[in-house]
């Protein structure tokens, strides 16, 4: 890829960055301490044993992963099944542009 594109990317991105909320913060951080895709309810226990969402529960932070996935900072990266409810769930990782 071409310099310019790439520059032309990377400040359209970080201009995305610039404008996310506290919980999107949170979940980046911490899908980014990860090497390995996460579901929603593993982020969500892992978040809740450390104090920074409310419950342990998906729906903590499923909206927060929807909004990043539409914006270009999480994507879908496979399935797994779920521990909890013995299903199928998407699991998710940041884009490498988001990683720090």
């Amino acid at each position: 890829m071409a310099n310019i594109t790439i520059e032309t990317r990377n400040e359209s991105f970080d201009k995305i960055i610039a404008t996310i909320g506290d919980r999107q913060r949170v979940v980046i951080d911490y899908l980014e301490a990860f090497d390995e895709p996460l579901s929603a309810s593993d982020i969500a226990y892992g978040l809740y044993i450390n104090g920074l969402v409310p419950t342990p529960e998906r729906n903590s932070v499923h909206p927060r992963l929807t909004e990043l996935t539409k914006m270009g900072i999480v994507r879908v990266v496979g399935k797994e099944k779920d521990q909890v409810t013995n299903r199928k769930v998407a699991v998710y990782e940041l884009v490498e542009e988001a990683r720090q």
